[in-house]
């Protein structure tokens, strides 16, 4: 009988050993899953960032006069800044230009950078 008491008292404990193993890599795959997730959101909102960039820059240019370019040009004066070094000269050539959600919060920002390639201005 004191033998048994013994071995019941070993199962018990491997029992309450395999479950605490158990509980320590559910949290940890929780916290794995809760990062991916964080990951994820903000990899959306920098995609969607960039296209909002892409796409105010398109609209810039398809407003602007094609027979004259001059330094005072819409897509020249909104974009230019000494904030970001977009091409990787060392020099800043544009600014921040934020975007804010609908309570008034910025929510993110991005620069463009855009070049008259035929003239060279």
């Amino acid at each position: 009988m004191r033998q048994e008491k013994g071995i019941a008292l070993i199962l018990v404990i491997s029992v309450l050993a395999i479950a605490g193993i158990m509980a320590v890599s559910f949290a940890f795959t929780m916290r794995l899953d809760l990062k991916a997730a964080a990951n994820y959101l903000e990899s959306t909102r920098a995609s969607y960032l960039s296209q909002a960039g892409i796409t105010y820059a398109q609209q810039i240019l398809k407003e602007d006069d094609r027979n004259i370019d001059s330094f005072e040009d819409k897509w020249r004066t909104i974009f230019a800044g000494g904030d970001v070094d977009n091409d990787g000269d060392g020099q800043a050539d544009s600014k921040w230009l934020n975007v804010y959600s609908e309570e008034g919060e910025i929510v993110g920002r991005y620069a463009v950078l855009v070049k008259d390639e035929t003239s060279f201005l």
